[in-house]
C-alpha cells in the first residue's frame, strides 16, 4: 500500500493535470504511516471523513428514489430533510414499522436499520438487499418485519466474517477473540453478556486469554487492555450479532 501511495505521488508530480483519490480505512492508514517513514509526505493531502447515520439514511433514500422514479433530489437537498421525512420515502419499498421484540418492538424501520449498520453504507446496502430478495421470493409487496427477521442471521455472519477478514492483518487470531466474546448459556438466560462494565469486560477477555496468549502483528504481545481497545476500535461500536 505504501508503494502504491508513493507511486501515485510521483506520477502526480511528474504529470501535471493528473489527480488521484484513494480511500483508506483509518486503521489501514495508520499501519501504512507507521510502517514506512516515506509516507510522511502524503500527510498534507489527507482528508479525514466519516459518515453520520443521517447521511447514510439520505443515501438510501436517494438510491430508492433513483430506482423507482429514475430521478432523485440532490444529496444536499435530502440531507436537509428530517429523518422522519426521509423515512417517508422508504415506505414505497418497506413497511414503516418494525414489529420486533424488546427495544425493537413497534419502532420505525429506519431506526432498526441504523442501529445495525455500524455507520457503514455498504452494510446498509447488504442488509436491505438480502431482505428485498427474501421479500421477492415470498412475493411480498413491501419489505417487512418477517423478511428482515429471516435474513438477520445471514447478515450477521457476513458482517462478522468481514470484520475478521479486515482486521486479521493486525491480530492474526482475531477469530478466537471475537468468538470467545460470545455470551455463555448462563449469560444469555440472564440477559447479560451483550454489554459489559469495564471490570466485567476485562474479566471476560482474561478468561479468553487463559488458553493462549494473543499476539499483534509484528510479534507484539497483546495484554487485556490492548484487546479491549482493539475491539472498541473495530468500528467504535460493539460488535453486535443478531439471531
Amino acid at each position: 500500500m505504501s508503494a502504491l501511495l508513493n507511486a501515485i505521488r510521483d506520477l502526480a508530480s511528474e504529470s501535471k493535470g493528473i489527480s488521484f483519490r484513494v480511500s483508506l480505512r483509518s486503521d489501514v492508514y495508520y499501519l501504512v504511516r507507521t510502517s514506512d517513514e516515506s509516507t510522511d509526505k502524503i500527510e498534507g493531502s489527507v482528508v479525514w471523513y466519516s459518515w453520520s447515520n443521517h447521511e447514510i439514511l439520505a443515501l438510501l433514500v436517494k438510491r430508492v428514489d433513483q430506482f423507482l422514479l429514475g430521478k432523485s433530489k440532490s444529496a444536499e437537498e435530502l440531507m436537509e430533510l428530517s429523518q422522519a421525512v426521509l423515512a417517508g420515502h422508504l415506505e414505497k419499498v418497506m413497511e414503516p414499522v418494525f414489529n420486533g421484540k424488546g427495544k425493537w418492538e413497534n419502532i420505525p424501520t429506519y431506526r432498526m436499520l441504523m442501529s445495525l449498520i455500524r455507520k457503514r453504507p455498504r452494510d446498509l446496502v447488504k442488509l436491505c438487499t438480502l431482505a428485498a430478495k427474501h421479500a421477492g421470493a415470498e412475493k411480498h409487496k413491501l419489505i417487512g418485519t418477517s423478511d428482515f427477521n429471516s435474513i438477520f442471521e445471514e447478515y450477521s455472519q457476513g458482517r462478522l466474517q468481514d470484520t475478521i477478514n479486515e482486521y486479521r492483518s493486525e491480530l492474526p487470531d482475531i477469530e478466537r477473540l471475537l468468538f470467545g466474546m460470545k455470551p455463555s448459556r448462563v449469560e444469555r438466560k440472564a440477559s447479560e453478556g451483550y454489554t459489559y462494565p469495564t471490570a466485567d469486560l476485562l474479566r471476560k477477555i482474561r478468561n479468553i486469554q487463559e488458553n493462549k496468549k494473543f499476539i499483534f502483528y509484528g510479534n507484539r504481545p497483546a495484554d487485556t487492555k490492548d484487546l479491549a481497545a482493539f475491539m472498541y476500535k473495530l468500528n467504535n461500536h460493539q460488535l453486535k450479532l443478531v439471531g
